[in-house]
């Protein structure tokens, strides 16, 4: 993510799980969900909702870059 943190998400079918990582803090991601190209999940007390373009998620105020290529997890 562009502040450092590192979000790290798995995916099974439209359910989002997965882990953001930051000074040293890890959260897990709840209510994490994908559909068709938006996102949401929400982690440590905040939500983000999202657009994937491609290797990019683009949200309000963050945007987070594929670190790692699979096709269903992934390191932003």
């Amino acid at each position: 993510m562009d502040d450092g943190a590192q979000l790290s998400m798995n995916q099974d079918f439209q359910i989002l799980g997965g882990t953001l990582s930051r000074v040293g803090r890890v959260e897990t991601l709840t209510s994490g969900v994908l559909s068709g190209n938006r996102i949401h999940f929400s982690a440590g007390g905040r939500s983000f909702q999202g657009i994937v373009d491609g290797e990019t998620i683009k949200g309000v105020g963050w945007k987070a870059h594929r670190v790692t290529a699979h096709p269903r997890s992934g390191t932003f």
